[in-house]
């Protein structure tokens, strides 16, 4: 998983890649209806610039988008394949779309 940080020091993001372990305790027949997790570890396997992540995924945006690919699965599939929360994505979205706008143009 990977989780942005700004660094109060110098002000710079940074990305995080996790590693989470947890247990699932469900208390009740489906886990909509009640649940409890319990982390039972959290690792930082590695940081990288924005620049290192925000050049790789936002390529992989770029093609997904050229496809024709509706922004909310472009969403969904970045997310699934990086580890990034579908929130931050949509930033990286946002901000690849400001410095080239053709991309929101739908194909056909």
């Amino acid at each position: 998983m990977l989780i942005p940080f700004k660094c109060p020091e110098c002000g710079k993001k940074y990305w995080i890649e996790l590693s989470i372990r947890y247990e699932l305790y469900n208390y009740v027949g489906a886990m909509s209806e009640l649940a409890r997790i319990h982390i039972k570890d959290a690792i930082v396997r590695d940081i990288w610039t924005d620049e290192e992540v925000a050049f790789e995924v936002q390529r992989t945006i770029a093609s997904l988008l050229k496809e024709g690919i509706p922004r909310k699965q472009v969403v969904e599939e970045v997310s699934q394949l990086y580890g990034i929360p579908a929130i931050h994505v949509d930033e990286l979205i946002e901000n690849l779309l400001s410095k080239v706008p053709e991309l929101n143009t739908p194909v056909g």
